[in-house]
């Protein structure tokens, strides 16, 4: 069993123990790898100044989408490929969107505008067309106090789609997938100052823990209970941590009966139900 997180951050493999595994990933980013264009505003994932990139291992590939940075602490993210505004580079200049948004003034105060770039550079990394509507979706979750978002729109319009590199290009995937096929049935278990973490990757190991340990907080996207720890002074010393745990984000229609897991998101039951039930589809 590990007593550490295994994670990438812009290509390079880190290993995180100790008082680190505890931090917010934004604290971890700034304080620790001093990445400080990561911002951290409301500490309670509303606004989307830090926003990040992150990549988790699905069916042998990288999966990335964008995630508050602010309400996901670092033992949430072993076996995670994370990528900052600083990341986003190419051969150490500015990439096409980064460039669009200074051509267009998408900037004022500048907090939130490493928040807008990633969303962009994760959208365009993953949709084929763009157009206004699509912008407007894919920056739902980040807010602006100063441009009212015309310029940030039109900085998103002016990127031609196939002037961004995609992720897999900029950070080959390859070498990183090893290490998580490697480690990936591996469970951790990161102990600090009377704290404890566990990552189980099976339900009785999970259920073990947590009968053993009086307590136990379950974690899975952390969007109360981090919230909770940043501005309630929630203060848990038990946490279990289930995004490794097999079986859980299983989706799938069989034989007319459609099975969600717990760890299944919203994002994804929408998009599986589009067909096969149009009708929870639009409540959705």
């Amino acid at each position: 069993m590990r007593d550490r997180i295994v994670v990438y951050i812009n290509g390079q493999r880190l290993h995180v123990r100790g008082e680190d595994a505890f931090r917010p990933l934004s604290t971890y980013l700034r304080e620790r790898q001093r990445l400080i264009g990561t911002k951290v505003v409301c500490e309670e994932g509303d606004c989307g100044a830090c926003t990040v990139i992150l990549g988790q291992y699905e069916n042998g590939r990288l999966v990335y989408e964008t995630v508050n940075s602010c309400i996901q602490y670092m033992f949430q993210l072993d076996l995670c490929h994370i990528i900052t505004v600083e990341g986003l580079k190419e051969n150490g200049q500015l990439n096409a969107c980064q460039e669009a948004m200074v051509r267009n003034h998408g900037a004022q105060c500048g907090f939130c505008t490493p928040g807008f770039v990633t969303a962009m550079c994760a959208m365009y990394n993953s949709c084929p067309t763009i157009d206004e509507v699509t912008i407007r979706d894919w920056l739902t979750g980040n807010l602006c106090r100063c441009t009212g978002y015309e310029p940030i729109i039109k900085a998103g319009l002016d990127v031609k789609p196939d002037e961004m590199i995609k992720i897999d290009t900029l950070y080959p995937p390859q070498k990183i997938k090893e290490t998580f096929e490697e480690l990936q049935n591996d469970p951790a278990l990161i102990e600090w100052d009377g704290k404890k973490c566990f990552i189980p990757v099976d339900v009785p190991s999970a259920v073990e823990f947590k009968a053993a340990n009086a307590g136990t907080v379950i974690v899975q996207g952390g969007t109360d209970v981090c919230v909770f720890m940043n501005k309630r002074g929630f203060d848990p010393n038990n946490f279990l941590v289930t995004l490794r745990v097999k079986g859980l984000k299983d989706l799938e229609v069989r034989d007319g009966v459609l099975y969600v897991g717990a760890r299944v998101n919203l994002l994804d039951l929408r998009r599986l139900t589009k067909q096969s039930l149009p009708e929870f589809n639009y409540m959705l």
